[in-house]
């Protein structure tokens, strides 16, 4: 299921504060409040109320994440899919639903489409593209990718500083 970041909240502004609370999540996301102001000196109210307004403002996310990996989902393939432009949204939320699916973007060149999957078997991963993607109406051609090997993996993004100096 895709998860709709919040509304932000009108004019939410960066401070360093808020630069130096997301460095420390992103070093250990799972930190007490508690530890993390005492290593930045700020008292743990402030550090608790920081951390509320980055996540009501759709900034800061917390999800458990899985490693696909070790959970026997050895082919990860990158999808591109080519659509009908009238059905594009449609085609894409619909392959959104799928179990299997962890990305889903509409793009714009050859592709329409980008889709991230992954499959514990080349058996899924063929299953997936000529019987379950064939019954989705509007798409007019698939091309896929599968990773050899997964090189990097991160979810987590550099707070750009400057939007601290900013107030962005």
């Amino acid at each position: 299921m895709a998860r709709k970041a919040a509304a932000p909240e009108a004019e939410f502004r960066f401070g360093e504060a808020d630069a130096r609370i997301i460095a420390e999540l992103q070093k250990d996301a799972r930190a007490p409040v508690m530890a993390i102001a005492e290593k930045l000196g700020m008292p743990v109210s402030s550090v608790r109320h920081r951390v509320q307004k980055l996540m009501q403002a759709g900034i800061l996310e917390f999800a458990a994440m899985t490693n696909p990996l070790r959970m026997g989902y050895q082919i990860w393939a990158q999808i591109e899919v080519q659509a009908e432009l009238a059905r594009i949204e449609e085609i894409a939320q619909r392959l959104a639903a799928a179990p299997e699916v962890y990305l889903v973007g509409i793009t714009n060149g050859r592709y329409d489409i980008h889709v991230g999957a992954a499959f514990r078997t080349n058996e899924e991963f063929l299953d997936f593209i000529t019987n379950r993607m064939a019954k989705i109406p509007g798409i007019i051609r698939v091309s896929s990718s599968p990773m050899l090997r997964v090189v990097k993996r991160s979810f987590s993004f550099p707070f750009p500083r400057d939007a601290a100096r900013r107030g962005a």
